[in-house]
Order: C-alpha cells, then structure tokens, then sequence
C-alpha cells in the first residue's frame, strides 16, 4: 500500500515563470518535496515583474500551484527602496488568495511554508486561525541596525512560526539579535544544480570561450 502524502502549502508573491533567485530556490523546493512523499501546493501571483502570463492552476498528480492575477506590472521593482510599500502591494492578493484556499481545504493541510515577510504576515493570520504548523525562510540580509521599526515588525511577524530557514550565516545571526529563539533558526543554503553546473578545467574553458588566459569573469546572478 503506498504511504499518503503529506500537504504542505508554499506561500510566496515569486515563483516560476517570473525570474529570480527565489523563484528558481522554489522550483528546487518543489521538486526535492515531491521525492520525499510530500505533495506540495503553491500559492503565489502571476508573474509580476517578467511580462509574462501562464495558466491559474496547474492541478498535477504531483504538485498543485494556483496564481492569482495581481495589477501594477514592475511595481515591486519600483518600489524597492520602500519596505512599507512593497509590502503593502504584496500581501493583499497573496492573503485573499492563501486565505481562500484554506477555508475550503484547511482539513488537508498539514504545515504552511511561508517565503519573504509579506507571505510571513499571510501565513501569521492564517496561523491564528486554522492553527497549523508554520514554517518561513527569509531570503534577504535585512541590516536591522539601520532600520528600528522594520526590526520590530519582523520579531513580532516571525515570533511564533515553529522554524525559521534563513537564507545565509549572517541572516541567521541577525535574526538572533532581534531576540528570536536561536533553536529554531536554521540556514538553508541555496540549492546549486550539480547536474548542469560542475567543476570543469579553468585554463580549457577559457579557451572554449576564446579568452584571453588571465582574464577573470563576473557572474551577475539576476540579469
């Protein structure tokens, strides 16, 4: 008889086909779950910064995503060097979204996996209500000592998830001197793809590349 899956619901405003470091960290996240008998469900936006559109619900044997349509195409981008108002445009869809689908399916549900601070904030009031296991991986270095208040929301937002994934050793650090509980924060490390991306010879790659033998190459990560 084969072992019932486990449930558990991702939340996050960027995922595929929109391009990014997180969106490719949740395609490896889907995948890897689904090798471990867990049957993830994914809620997130249609592509907001690539100008792209793709199906509302991809309903596979394996996986499950659901997008919502969300206006203000490169908004997120524009408002970059403004915390209160990315956030503000992230969370209302994300939370109608999320909020939606659990009162309809909260039964199945066994842990939420929330990704960024405005899918903390959905999964937190959905926490509240459908009291389930809560998990959040933070996916930026945040420099708290420069920003008091955001320092604040984030203790409060982050205080009560059962674990904390931070996305490096200095984001964990920093995180632990906000005050939160150090043995439930844990860094993952960004997946590499060892299959397309192994060490190869320095002096024959460059010159299948046609460079010159000292010349140094920069790898920009989001084009």
């Amino acid at each position: 008889m084969q072992e019932k899956k486990m449930n558990v619901l991702i939340i996050s405003p960027f995922a595929a086909p929109n391009l990014g470091g997180v969106e490719s960290h949740i395609d490896k996240l889907m995948a890897y779950a689904q090798k471990k008998n867990i049957f993830p469900i994914l809620l997130t936006y249609q592509p907001l910064t690539r100008n792209v559109k793709c199906a509302e619900e991809e309903l596979t044997a394996n996986y499950e995503i659901h997008r919502i349509n969300w206006p203000g195409y490169d908004l997120f981008n524009k408002f970059e060097n403004y915390f209160p108002l990315q956030f503000l445009y992230l969370f209302p869809g994300l939370f109608y979204l999320s909020f939606t689908y659990m009162l309809k399916n909260a039964k199945k549900i066994k842990c939420i996996h929330a990704h960024g601070l405005a899918a903390a904030a959905v999964t937190k009031i959905l926490k509240a209500f459908f009291h389930k296991r809560s998990v959040v991986s933070t996916h930026a270095v945040y420099s708290f000592s420069n920003r008091k208040i955001l320092a604040k929301l984030v203790k409060w937002l982050l205080g009560d998830f059962d674990a904390i994934l931070a996305v490096s050793e200095v984001s964990k650090q920093e995180l632990i001197g906000l005050g939160l509980n150090a043995s439930k924060i844990f860094v993952h490390p960004n997946w590499v793809a060892t299959d397309t991306f192994t060490m190869r010879d320095k002096s024959e790659c460059k010159k299948i590349l046609g460079l010159k033998m000292q010349s140094n190459v920069l790898f920009v990560g989001r084009f």
